[in-house]
């Protein structure tokens, strides 16, 4: 009687075990294929317009050129933060109408040129 105790023990604790572990390796997978497509859009995608590099290479700027000075985020963050800073008697009609937007936070991205670039 104490063999078959024993014997259960050792069977539902192996089950339990392996039902764990297997649940923190695919958390951990999931974590890895997170990380790798966050990388992958990192290198190849423009955060402002949302073209793929593929698109952007074919034309004469190539996406390097694209992304340091056609759509450099560093500029975007630095307008954003131009318009919070200064007098709203100094707006011209496109800081107005940024200010606005950013004010009310419905879509902060609706002034972003998405899927529109010049050098496409």
């Amino acid at each position: 009687m104490e063999t078959y105790i024993d014997l259960q023990f050792v069977f539902i604790t192996t089950i339990f075990n392996n039902l764990f572990a297997g649940i923190i390796i695919d958390k951990f997978a999931q974590m890895r294929e997170f990380d790798t497509n966050i990388d992958k859009d990192k290198k190849n995608m423009c955060y402002i317009c949302g073209f793929e590099r593929h698109v952007i290479d074919k034309t004469d700027v190539g996406f390097l050129g694209h992304i340091e000075n056609q759509h450099c985020l560093w500029n975007y963050l630095y307008y954003i933060y131009r318009i919070q800073n200064i007098d709203e008697t100094d707006y011209n009609g496109i800081e107005s109408f940024v200010a606005k937007v950013l004010k009310e936070k419905q879509d902060e991205t609706q002034w972003f040129p998405i899927k529109r670039a010049l050098c496409l």
